[in-house]
């Protein structure tokens, strides 16, 4: 046993892959030799109940984009009109009949 300097060829060598690193490469190099796309890989890995629940969760989330598109605001049109176009027949009918006793209407709003 060496005391305070390297003894040498020992250690991991450079470049030498540890066997997760193997099997990752493995993994990957079937996955190509099946022909199989992300898509189906993904699918299959949700659909495989032996698979861990935390796997099956990651697999779930990459396949959503595509499963289930994402929601975008979208102007919500009534009778044909915009917001503004309400808000400005709102203004015209309140100028034609101007309530009565705006006292009363303070009123009966209480928040």
């Amino acid at each position: 046993m060496a005391y305070g300097y390297k003894t040498p060829g020992s250690g991991r060598k450079k470049g030498s892959i540890n066997k997760r690193t193997q099997e990752r490469r493995k993994a990957i190099a079937e996955i190509k030799a099946s022909g199989a796309n992300p898509l189906a890989f993904f699918a299959d890995v949700l659909k495989n109940e032996d698979a861990p629940l935390d796997l099956r969760f990651r697999a779930a989330e990459a396949l959503s984009p595509y499963v289930h598109p994402k929601l975008s605001s979208v102007e919500q049109r009534v009778g044909g009109m915009t917001h503004e176009e309400r808000l400005d027949k709102l203004k015209e009918l309140m100028r034609e009949d101007p309530p009565k006793s705006p006292a009363k209407l303070t009123k009966a709003y209480k928040p």
